[in-house]
């Protein structure tokens, strides 16, 4: 499904099974990595369809989401594999999406828009969300296929992993590249959205301009954690949807086992955080 022709019932786009199925859990062991398989270059955005971040938390609603801030799709676009200071990286070059604010170079210094990263095969699964989304056909029409939706925001640790454990952004301890860097995300101030299958809908609002500046990634960073912890702690189950892969709270997932990986734009002002867990879900 291309952006554009939106057909949504509800808030959230996977209501409809059979078109957006919540994704299934990735064992980042069982991935295939660049060029692994045959020995043959590999088809980069199925590649990225497969074993991206934003692929993984959204399912069958990622590649809508990946051409929502695109404004094409994957095929029209050259996407390259990697980026210095950042492992496993999908990008394209700046160039050919103007729209879009680059912040990373090649390593020839060009320019380039980095859309997603490859998951980190030494932690555990990536968290399965369901995408929030406006209401309407209209209201999506307006604040998502005809706005202007930033890249993802990647919180990348300064020894070129990318994720920071949650209890390390909660110390103050933020480890990122270009941490004082300011974060463009679009509003000057926006609403955190977190949906984890099985669990209520939870949004935080926080301010991302002061004096006219944008945000500074630690600081931008800062905000996503305490987010992320609150819903954590506070997580109800959705009495609308089946029981949760994912257990929140005594005996499940506690903060201490979370990794926050960064955020993707979603919607005009809606943004919601890309989360990995740091083991293996037990039985």
């Amino acid at each position: 499904m291309q952006p554009g022709q939106p057909q949504p019932s509800g808030s959230y786009y996977p209501q409809q099974a059979e078109q957006y199925a919540v994704p299934p859990m990735i064992v980042p062991s069982q991935m295939v990595m660049p060029g692994q398989q045959y020995g043959q270059p590999p088809n980069v955005p199925q590649h990225m369809l497969r074993h991206g971040y934003i692929a993984a938390t959204f399912g069958t609603y990622g590649e809508t989401a990946y051409c929502a801030f695109l404004k094409c799709g994957l095929g029209q676009v050259p996407l390259m594999f990697s980026i210095p200071g950042c492992t496993g990286a999908y990008t394209v070059t700046q160039s050919v999406l103007p729209h879009l604010p680059h912040g990373w170079r090649a390593a020839d210094g060009t320019p380039v828009v980095l859309l997603d990263c490859i998951i980190d095969q030494t932690r555990g699964p990536v968290v399965p969300q369901e995408v929030w989304m406006p209401n309407s056909p209209r209201v999506y029409d307006q604040h998502v296929v005809r706005a202007v939706l930033r890249p993802p925001t990647f919180f990348v640790h300064t020894d070129g992993s990318v994720g920071l454990p949650l209890p390390q952004i909660l110390s103050g301890n933020f480890a990122v590249n270009n941490a004082n860097a300011p974060v463009d995300v679009g509003r000057s101030s926006i609403h955190l959205h977190i949906k984890v299958h099985g669990y209520q809908d939870r949004k935080r609002q926080f301010q991302t301009q002061e004096s006219g500046q944008w945000i500074q990634l630690r600081r931008l960073v800062g905000h996503v954690g305490r987010a992320v912890d609150k819903y954590i702690r506070e997580a109800e189950p959705d009495p609308e949807q089946p029981v949760p892969r994912l257990r929140i709270g005594a005996g499940g997932i506690v903060p201490a086992d979370v990794v926050v990986v960064g955020v993707v734009h979603v919607s005009s002002g809606s943004w919601m955080p890309i989360l990995q867990l740091t083991r293996p879900l037990t039985a």
